[in-house]
């Protein structure tokens, strides 16, 4: 329910039409959320540091050209705080940060901890607007309280069975 309130409102946010950049963020979804199932599922057999490790290893034939097509022609063009930046996506974001959250996915429940993704979309946009001067919409409000309660009863009632 939290997904479809999450989706109707980048919907209604998109006046109803899908466009390019929105296909591409959610086909990013699907294909991440399938990669995390994946990961959860793995580490029965396999640690969470292993899981991401050969992740990104077997994701290198698709993510090595696109890099290199996008790469600036030359290294000195990337600033200081670039390569800050890269290092610290790659090496917390897209590696170290997925040892915690495959032990969580592990200890919690797949679906249990999943569903705290949801509020995620809703931080960042609060970080968004304190770092860049975004502007919070009273909808966004009202959508991120009902995505909260969603998550809170669903919890709820999954622990009283």
């Amino acid at each position: 329910m939290g997904t479809c309130l999450v989706c109707g409102y980048a919907w209604v946010h998109a006046s109803g039409a899908l466009h390019t950049p929105d296909a591409l963020l959610l086909l990013g979804v699907l294909l991440g959320g399938l990669g995390y199932a994946c990961g959860a599922i793995a580490t029965k057999y396999i640690s969470g540091p292993e899981v991401i490790s050969w992740a990104l290893i077997m994701g290198l034939p698709v993510t090595l050209p696109f890099m290199l097509y996008v790469s600036p022609p030359g290294l000195a063009a990337v600033s200081v705080s670039g390569w800050l930046a890269l290092v610290y996506l790659g090496l917390m974001s897209q590696w170290i940060g997925f040892f915690f959250w495959y032990r969580g996915l592990r200890i919690g429940g797949i679906a249990k901890v999943s569903q705290v993704q949801l509020v995620q979309l809703f931080l960042t946009l609060g970080f968004s607007a304190l770092i860049l001067g975004e502007a919070i919409e009273p909808m966004m409000l009202l959508v991120a309280v009902l995505t909260v309660g969603l998550i809170f009863l669903g919890r709820r009632a999954s622990s009283s069975r």
